[in-house]
């Protein structure tokens, strides 16, 4: 069992639903009066749902991966319409019951007709039918749904068809479980990812389903390989599944195919029916209530769009924005701008005078000496005692003071007036009466104020020299603090009118934008709207408590090696047949021996060679042509030899190198279920240059890398001015790439990330092969051929 955090709060099921579907009613009824009857509509579906206590399980994925035949198989009954190429045109949902069909049919007016008894052998042509039919509700006996559970086949989310799409998403908000179904040699497709990593950020519970498997071949590459590349892959995209599983529909009994854990799983979650209606009903009706945002946008669009075009359009919205934006910023920053100048002012004070040791070990000397002179029993001398002692009293007072006095100065008197003269200056205050005021406000301290610090009955010892020290010095700092704080306050008041003047200037150029202003304050004020209308939706939905989580079951593993095994056995229990790749080497070689009398020379291309040789010639000179020059001197060669190309061209995992390798007779090139060609491959006869099974590897030029970077890097967003700035060495434009995350980039622009990832890994290795040509064995192209470095 794998246990998933659903959020739905542990509260009693019955009410839960029961406060659920009240909500969604109300959403529907606000939705509706809103002018969304589309997602009323949906609310109101999801309400009915919860009440009608049915547990929903949707079957979505690629088109003609099997989806149809995946449920014509659970329900032991072909209800559903499967052929090779899509047919599915229209959500069906199948249900137990007696056999029947209910079909909603809509006009082309928009008009509704149903159609509640048609059996179940009309099915078929309805349900490809994806203009005239709305809905088709399936009613037959499945024992494996039970009372309380629905299946739901959906168009591939591939499909060109608009109104496919369309159905597939608009059955979504019912789903309480999803299983995705992708073919064998498709899983890897980028459209895959999209839509399972929208299913995770929707927080459906989602099983990947991979059909086909009879297609898999361990000689191409193992089971346990296949199932990592794909788990790997969905980590990439953040895809966290409930479960992977493997079906062939063609060969049930296969020994890869999970038929009967699909079952088992299906029987495990009708027991979580409760908690899993809650969790869909909760999760869609957030995304319903987003939708209805999307949608008053859509209809506040031509409104927008008027508004846009007053101003100018879109960028010119923009400038108008970033010029309002600036404007304000300017006004707060010059209206603050004295907050803030006096409190930096006093971060520098204090920070001066936490810095400044005023009573440093020879100044505390002279202060114990003072200390000591003032205490009772002080004499000096015998003749005239009380005279000299006073006078050594004064003494040792002055020389405390001038030893005080010097330490301020220059530990901080200067400091702070350096300060001061500093800001003074910007300020525009200068000359000789700003001196004379820093002079007056920063005194020398006197004897009567160091004496005056003294406490009554201070003693003269160590602690009491040093208590002295600290108060004295303490109060001091005090002193010039308040004196450096108020002639910084006088500073900021010359500064006033200047910043008061410059404020109104810039009030001034915000007032000038005028009907500009407006029009963006409407456009902004529209935006507000429809998020408060969103926000109102989910104000609406019952409260939760914190998150509980639900064991959701998951598949048992298929015990890879014991499978291999006894498709070995299998196998040698058929009779021995030709392979594909034989069969068609032998009809390539009699189609070769019987046409070989017919083979003449062909006199014609030696003068094409010319033409082309020529053409080359003038081009040759002029640098943005010279692959092109290339690629004429490239086939007027061609010609010479009688040299001629067949290309193969098709989508991804299509058989094209199966097929090279079938039309030559050898495995020349390697196969995969998934995507292995990363390099343009010819195969040609050998030469004795090069020998059979080597190959000429010619790796991209430095130039031609250093482009395709560069290339990367733009699709991705990065700033162009550091692309520019680094486009002359390749290994400086992979670094721009290296904080990137898929996270970080749309969904389109992931292959241009997966090729910087590949590039950044091959770089140490063949970084210093670009532009070059060498020849390579057997093991060695084949690595080049698979691997995108």
């Amino acid at each position: 069992m794998k246990t998933s955090d659903i959020g739905i709060a542990p509260l009693e099921q019955a009410e839960a639903a029961k406060r659920y579907a009240e909500a969604l009613r109300r959403m529907a009824s606000q939705a509706a009066q809103a002018g969304d009857a589309t997602q009323a509509g949906k609310f109101e579906e999801l309400a009915e749902k919860l009440e009608a206590g049915v547990l929903t399980i949707a079957f979505c994925g690629h088109f003609s991966a099997g989806k149809s035949t995946l449920v014509n198989a659970l329900c032991g009954e072909r209800l559903l319409p499967s052929s090779p190429i899509p047919t599915s045109a229209n959500v069906v949902t199948i249900r137990n019951g007696k056999p029947g069909a209910h079909v909603v049919f809509r006009g082309a007016d928009g008009s509704v007709k149903e159609t509640p008894d048609l059996p179940v052998e009309q099915l078929s042509a309805f349900a490809v039918d994806g203009e005239g039919v709305a809905a088709i509700d399936v009613s037959y006996p499945v024992p494996l749904l039970g009372d309380r559970m629905a299946l739901v086949d959906t168009p591939g989310v591939d499909s060109t068809d608009g109104a496919h799409r369309a159905a597939t998403e608009s059955a979504l908000h019912l789903a309480d479980v999803v299983f995705y179904v992708t073919d064998y040699n498709h899983v890897l497709s980028e459209v895959n990812f999209r839509f399972l990593r929208t299913l995770h950020q929707w927080g459906k519970p989602t099983y990947v389903i991979v059909n086909q498997v009879d297609k898999h071949r361990e000689s191409e590459v193992s089971f346990a390989a296949f199932r990592e590349g794909i788990r790997t892959a969905m980590q990439a995209w953040r895809i966290e599944p409930a479960g992977l599983l493997f079906l062939s529909l063609r060969e049930p009994g296969h020994p890869l195919s999970q038929q009967g854990e699909l079952v088992r799983i299906m029987e495990a979650l009708k027991p979580l029916t409760e908690p899993l209606m809650l969790h869909s009903a909760a999760r869609s009706a957030r995304y319903l209530a987003e939708e209805h945002r999307a949608c008053l946008r859509q209809t506040n669009a031509e409104a927008r769009e008027g508004l846009l075009a007053e101003l100018g359009g879109g960028e010119a919205l923009a400038a108008l924005e970033r010029k309002r934006a600036e404007l304000e910023q300017a006004i707060a920053a010059v209206e603050s701008a004295g907050e803030r100048d006096m409190a930096r002012w006093k971060e520098e004070v204090d920070r001066l005078l936490g810095n400044a040791n005023l009573t440093p070990a020879e100044t505390r000397e002279k202060a114990r000496e003072m200390l000591e002179s003032l205490q009772p029993g002080f004499k000096v001398g015998w003749l005239g005692s009380g005279a000299k002692t006073e006078t050594e009293r004064e003494r040792r007072l002055e020389a405390l003071a001038a030893d005080f006095n010097a330490q301020a100065a220059a530990n901080l008197h200067n400091h702070v007036r350096d300060l001061l003269r500093r800001e003074a200056k910007a300020a525009g205050w200068e000359g000789a009466e700003r001196e004379a005021e820093l002079e007056r406000s920063f005194p020398a301290a006197d004897t009567a104020w160091l004496k005056a610090r003294v406490k009554p009955g201070a003693g003269a010892d160590g602690q009491a020299t040093l208590n002295y020290a600290a108060e004295t010095s303490a109060e001091w700092k005090a002193q010039v603090r308040k004196a450096a704080l108020r002639l910084l306050g006088e500073l900021d008041g010359r500064k006033s009118p200047a910043r008061a003047a410059e404020a109104a200037s810039l009030h001034d150029e915000l007032a000038r934008l005028g009907g500009q202003e407006a029009v963006a304050a409407r456009l902004r004020d529209m935006d507000a709207a429809e998020r408060a209308a969103e926000a109102a939706l989910l104000a609406l939905l019952p409260g939760e408590d914190e998150a509980s989580a639900i064991a959701l079951p998951s598949p048992h593993p298929v015990q890879a090696a014991a499978a291999a095994a006894e498709r070995g056995a299998r196998a040698d229990a058929r009779p021995a047949e030709p392979s594909a790749i034989s069969r068609l080497a032998d009809v390539a070689a009699s189609s070769a021996a019987a046409s070989a009398s017919d083979v003449s020379p062909i006199g014609a291309p030696t003068g094409a060679a010319e033409l082309l040789a020529q053409a080359e010639a003038l081009i040759r000179p002029i640098p943005q042509l010279r692959k092109q020059a290339d690629s004429l001197a490239a086939k007027a060669e061609q010609l010479r030899q009688s040299r001629f190309t067949i290309a193969l061209f098709g989508a991804f995992s299509a058989g094209k190198s199966s097929f090279a390798n079938a039309l030559v007779g050898l495995p020349a090139l390697p196969v995969s279920p998934n995507p292995t060609t990363a390099t343009i491959n010819r195969i040609v006869a050998p030469t004795a240059d090069a020998p059979h099974g080597s190959a000429m590897i010619a790796m991209k030029t430095p130039e031609a890398m250093r482009e395709d970077l560069a290339h990367s890097l733009e699709r991705l967003g990065v700033d162009p001015a550091a692309v520019r700035g680094a486009a002359d060495d390749a290994a400086a434009l992979l670094a721009l790439s290296k904080r990137m995350t898929p996270d970080d980039i749309h969904p389109r622009g992931r292959p241009h990330l997966a090729f910087l990832r590949a590039a950044a890994g091959g770089w140490a290795r063949y970084g210093e092969k670009l532009g070059t040509h060498f020849l390579a064995g057997e093991a060695e192209y084949r690595r080049y051929v698979a691997e995108e470095e």
